[in-house]
């Protein structure tokens, strides 16, 4: 099973061939799929090597001709040919082939595994193979072959990620899960899901979105073992499925009792469910077929009511393509999700807790139970993330103003600072949800993540600590704090995001065409859309017009929404209008810097080429003299308007240009060497003859 960071990239136009490749404890795990089976035969894949040192070293697993690899080869810089006769226009490093036929490329292969090590005690990894040209020759044994090169661009790195943690807590009926879609006539008991002969049948869980490779694990426990069936009509079994881009289901895993009525074993993968809580998970194989979603599900078929089996912290993950120029948390520095503790002080990522409780394996405060909630420090000199989930009970009761308004602040201290507010939620005026202050999440009575990367978070040199302060003001005003996860952030190699800081503009101009990759205009608040372009370049270093709000030492030049359209004095508008951009190419847009936001009522609309809006969100005010990086995350935006209620200005555009995918798949017909076509083709086997209805010969 693969244990480490995986890749993909997609080789070819039409049609395609995907290939996969994992880190597996010093190994490479490399799978082959075709993405139209039914049109695609594939014969061979080509790569380098970014060290031909290590290349008289390089192993495959399984050997030649055993399973569907009949050809390995490996001879720096010299292998532009297949055995058949199929002829690349360049040489690579090494040469797989693949058929059903030893030492040919004959039959029909759509997938393929093998495993790539080193025949020592040297690791191999990622960084060893050049993913970013790669060759498949496909359908080749008649004379026709294509060869499907990478594309153009580097493949996005895959980042696995947590779409699914649940651990059942505080819930009565598998229903109540988030993470179930349905579940028959399954129980809970003590916090874990139950099955037995009269809770059985099928436990589904939801489906996840996914860019690659999936995953999937949960804890299980046997009661009375001794009494299962292995056969008859009293049989017991449990299985384990997944049904990956809405095709059938497949089986991982049927667990039936051993001889002994020990254990439940896994037929699949031989792991076992036994009389104490163990982990059991899925990766690797089929797993890492996916390319759209996954789902899974246990199909439980008990007899009796006494044969039990326990499941618990099932976690699903999945992979995310990530963009260039974001960063993806790619490692769990701190983790607290309060099972097994009965006060926060238990915990070991807990320094203080105030007046907090633990109830039903979550962190609880209300009014006689609140105060702060510290965590420990982590160590890191990288960004961060921050997950965390949250529900509230009883929201009718809390007030959002007055001597008695109840608050919950999330605060982050960063290199041992000062205290900085990521959010301060409070009841919305309707009495359904908490609302946050900073970023508008929001969580109401079921258990929602809310998540915090970038700006602040980005700072960290040193250090970073997280705390809850909860200010409520009766007892029945309830929160819970459940499944707090920090995360590192790094940033993707080779990102290509674009950094617009209007720089190159000259001050006092009217900002419209002189940017590559997009155009600028503005209006003031209330004029004729038909008016002139009010957008104009402002120098935050040497603020004008009386501005001192728009002064920075660091910001450089700001679009900002003209007052008068004095090119010689400029002067932002006090009451606000809108920016826009229009972006020459539909664009992923990542974040804009915006400035001296002292009014409400801002926000950002995004749209995509037919003018349907994508997103809009809403610009947070951060007080005069102020500037803050704002998250848009938002893809394909071909027109993005930026609305300020009162002063304000844009210092800074990140967004990544997108390509027509077309543009950036290759592949070519394959040349052959006639000599070494004829004797592959001779060498086909023969078809088999048959009698037809007439009781002529005929061939198959």
């Amino acid at each position: 099973m693969s244990t480490g960071q995986s890749t993909e990239t997609i080789l070819g136009c039409d049609p395609q061939v995907r290939v996969v490749i994992s880190e597996d404890e010093g190994n490479l795990v490399v799978q082959v799929f075709a993405l139209d089976p039914a049109a695609t035969d594939v014969d061979a894949l080509f790569f380098n090597l970014t060290n031909d040192a290590v290349a008289s070293d390089v192993t495959i697993y399984p050997a030649v001709d055993t399973q569907e690899i009949t050809g390995f080869d490996v001879a720096p810089g010299t292998l532009n040919q297949m055995n058949n006769g199929a002829q690349l226009q360049e040489a690579y490093d090494c040469r797989i082939e693949f058929g059903q036929l030893p030492s040919t490329s004959q039959g029909d292969i759509d997938q393929a595994a093998f495993t790539l090590y080193l025949d020592g005690e040297m690791p191999l990894s990622l960084s060893d193979i050049d993913i970013s040209n790669m060759t498949a020759v496909i359908n080749s044994d008649g004379g026709n072959g294509l060869a499907l090169t990478s594309s153009a661009q580097a493949p996005a790195p895959m980042v696995e990620t947590v779409a699914v943690s649940e651990d059942f807590s505080g819930i009565w009926s598998p229903d109540q899960s988030d993470a179930v879609e349905s579940d028959a006539h399954w129980g809970i008991h003590h916090g874990k899901l139950l099955t037995n002969g009269w809770h059985d049948g099928t436990l589904q869980f939801e489906s996840v979105e996914t860019d690659g490779p999936v995953s999937f694990s949960v804890e299980a426990q046997g009661i009375n073992l001794n009494r299962f069936d292995a056969d008859g009509w009293g049989r017991d079994s449990l299985r384990v499925e997944v049904r990956l881009d809405n095709g059938d289901w497949i089986l991982l895993d049927e667990f039936v009792v051993n001889d002994a009525g020990t254990a439940l074993v896994g037929s699949e993968t031989g792991q076992i469910i036994g009389s104490e809580s163990g982990a059991l998970s899925y990766s690797g194989g089929v797993l890492d077929a996916a390319t759209d979603e996954a789902q899974f599900r246990i199909v439980s078929d008990i007899s009796s009511y006494d044969e039990i089996v326990l499941f618990d912290n099932v976690e699903i993950t999945v992979s995310e393509a990530a963009e260039a120029g974001t960063g993806v948390g790619t490692e769990v520095v701190q983790s607290e999700d309060f099972d097994d503790v009965y006060n926060p002080s238990h915990s070991a990522e807990v320094v203080r807790d105030d007046g907090w409780e633990i109830r039903n394996g979550q962190a609880y405060t209300d009014g006689c139970n609140d105060g702060k909630l510290i965590f420990a420090e982590v160590e890191t000199s990288e960004p961060v993330a921050l997950n965390i989930d949250m529900r509230a009970e009883n929201l009718r009761n809390f007030e959002n103003g007055g001597w008695n308004a109840d608050s919950l602040r999330l605060e982050v201290q960063i290199d041992g600072g000062n205290w900085v507010l990521l959010d301060e939620f409070q009841v919305n005026d309707a009495g359904t949800a908490m609302v946050g202050s900073e970023t508008g999440q929001t969580f109401d009575t079921d258990l929602t993540t809310l998540n915090y990367s970038g700006g602040v978070l980005d700072t960290a040199n040193e250090d970073v600590q997280f705390r809850l302060v909860s200010d409520l003001s009766a007892r029945d005003e309830k929160i819970y704090v459940d499944n707090m996860q920090v995360l590192t952030i790094d940033d993707v190699e080779g990102a290509d995001h674009i950094d617009a800081g209007f720089d190159e503009a000259e001050v006092g101009d009217t900002a419209s065409d002189q940017f590559a990759g997009f155009t600028v205009s503005a209006q003031r608040a209330g004029d004729d859309p038909n008016s002139e372009n009010d957008a104009m370049i402002f120098d935050t270093a040497n603020p004008t017009g009386g501005d001192h709000d728009l002064g920075f030492a660091d910001e450089g030049n700001a679009i900002i929404i003209s007052e008068d359209n004095d090119a010689d004095d400029p002067d932002d508008n006090a009451q606000g209008g809108t920016i826009t951009f229009n972006f020459t190419d539909p664009s992923d847009v990542v974040s804009l810097t915006l400035l001296d936001v002292e009014e409400q009522g801002g926000v950002i609309d995004l749209y995509d080429i037919d003018g349907t809006l994508l997103n809009s969100v809403d610009i947070p005010v951060r007080g005069d003299h102020s500037a803050q990086d704002l998250d848009i995350d938002t893809d394909g935006v071909s027109v993005m308007d930026v609305t300020f209620a009162g002063s304000g200005a844009v210092s800074n555009l990140r967004y990544v240009p997108t390509t027509d995918d077309d543009e950036d798949c290759a592949q070519y017909a394959v040349g052959y060497d006639d000599i070494a076509l004829k004797t592959a083709l001779l060498e086909e086997p023969e078809e088999e003859e048959q009698d037809d209805a007439e009781g002529m010969m005929a061939f198959a």
